[in-house]
């Protein structure tokens, strides 16, 4: 049994007699497992960790959160919840739950019965959780979820209605993590000239008059480029001089597929070795996007989008992290006056970096979608004369800057990003309201944000 009273010297609760035992619970109503050493026993209630879900996606229905081994407790119902029970919210009601510093396994979010999303509050930050003192408050987990609904979409909309999974995908492609640890390590890291000359390339340097087009926008769009074709490179090398076209195909029982056929001499080729490839192999479907099949272009742009979301160490998601430090430790710096009610604090930050990231991921999908469509629609143009694969490489990198533009350039319209922080916002504020002892608006940093 840990010694704690020498753990923790300034703490009081934690000092007891030589006859006394201290045991810890983190929710109300948990029952109290210990090993009796000594005569007297201490319950300690340390502070638990606050989540909050707070969706609304349009999609109707009923949501339920359920953990998959342990207890948690439900603030609306004040009832200690056990594994594998249902809680259940509607659309557009914010759901406060605790969880304690043990807490195991996941939490997991479902849309009418089905799993739509899992989360381990104890694996984003293991050492405050396990840690005894019962007076440090873990960081908060909120997941917000939030689907403006335009106009301007609704084609699009009516067509994945038809998809079987559009529903479940609908709530899981714009969600993301955000590690506060990431943020924090790289504004430690960035050398400082860096950080002023993006500093210096925010919406002053912009070429339109909404503020889009800026100096550090041009340079992401650029660093994502680099980085797409740096990742395709062997396949660059195999077909830069190639020239390919779509065919179709019926299959005995009467099925169309198309191939995509590479004309010139397979055997000079490493990787790309033979003349013709189904269009959803996977061998080549990162340059076709699965053209001839909405099925595979769509689970292709859902692959693209979760990759980009995941792949937290890439080299575009770090300088879009970098960019937003350098702009928001500008703004800190010349407005920030040091009290509490300051503009511009870490939860700023953190919801900015989160969403530029989760809108880099959702014009990654549109940009596979929207290709796939063109290529289907040239190749057919072109016939068997076949098109260049250069010119594939140059038309992609134009379509992904075109989809990156015309999203930022909505976003800016309609206040996407505004809505959605303000939604952050508004939970971590009556997390502040609850709990004023605990938090206060300046130092609530949620270690995980699901925009």
């Amino acid at each position: 049994m840990p010694d704690y009273a020498k753990a923790f010297p300034n703490s009081p609760i934690m000092h007891v007699d030589g006859d006394t035992q201290i045991a810890c619970n983190d929710l109300p109503g948990e029952t109290v497992r210990c090993i009796r050493k000594k005569p007297k026993l201490r319950v300690v209630l340390r502070k638990h960790r606050d989540v909050v879900f707070d969706i609304n996606l349009g999609l109707g229905g009923q949501y339920s959160v359920e953990s998959e081994q342990s207890d948690f407790y439900n603030t609306r119902d004040k009832k200690l919840i056990r594994p594998k029970t249902q809680v259940v919210f509607s659309e557009g009601e914010r759901l406060h739950l605790w969880v304690s510093r043990t807490f195991m396994g996941a939490l997991l979010l479902k849309h009418n019965g089905k799993l739509i999303a899992r989360y381990e509050p104890n694996q984003l930050d293991p050492h405050t959780c396990t840690a005894q003192n019962p007076e440090g408050k873990p960081a908060p987990l909120i997941v917000s979820m939030q689907l403006p609904h335009f106009d301007v979409l609704e084609p699009i909309q009516t067509q994945l209605d038809k998809t079987t999974e559009y529903y479940e995908k609908k709530a899981q492609m714009i969600q993301k993590t955000i590690y506060v640890v990431e943020v924090k390590d790289w504004g430690k890291e960035i050398p400082l000239q860096i950080v002023k000359f993006l500093q210096n390339g925010g919406k002053e340097t912009a070429i339109d008059d909404d503020g889009v087009l800026t100096r550090n926008w041009l340079l992401s769009q650029l660093i994502g480029t680099t980085e797409s074709i740096y990742h395709q490179r062997e396949i660059v090398k195999d077909l830069i001089s190639t020239k390919f076209y779509l065919k179709a195909f019926f299959r005995k029982n009467g099925t169309k597929v198309y191939h995509i056929v590479f004309k010139g001499t397979a055997g000079a080729r490493k990787i790309i070795k033979a003349s013709r490839y189904l269009s959803n192999n996977s061998q080549v479907i990162s340059i076709t996007h699965g053209t001839g099949s909405f099925a595979t272009t769509a689970h292709q742009s859902w692959n693209t989008l979760k990759g980009s979301v995941g792949k937290g160490t890439a080299i575009s998601i770090i300088f879009t992290i970098g960019i937003d430090l350098a702009e928001w430790l500008k703004a800190f710096q010349t407005t920030n006056s040091g009290d509490s009610d300051s503009k511009f604090n870490l939860l700023d930050l953190f919801t900015t970096v989160g969403l530029d990231i989760t809108k880099g991921a959702i014009s990654a999908a549109a940009t596979e979608v929207a290709v796939s469509g063109i290529l289907f629609i040239t190749s057919f143009v072109v016939g068997t004369a076949g098109l260049p694969f250069v010119a594939l490489l140059i038309g992609t990198v134009f379509i992904a800057v075109a989809v990156s533009t015309g999203i930022d350039f909505i976003d800016k319209k309609y206040k996407i990003t505004d809505k959605i922080g303000q939604k952050i916002k508004s939970s971590v504020e009556e997390l502040g309201r609850k709990n004023s002892n605990d938090y206060s608006p300046i130092n609530i940093n949620p270690i995980f944000l699901a925009p």
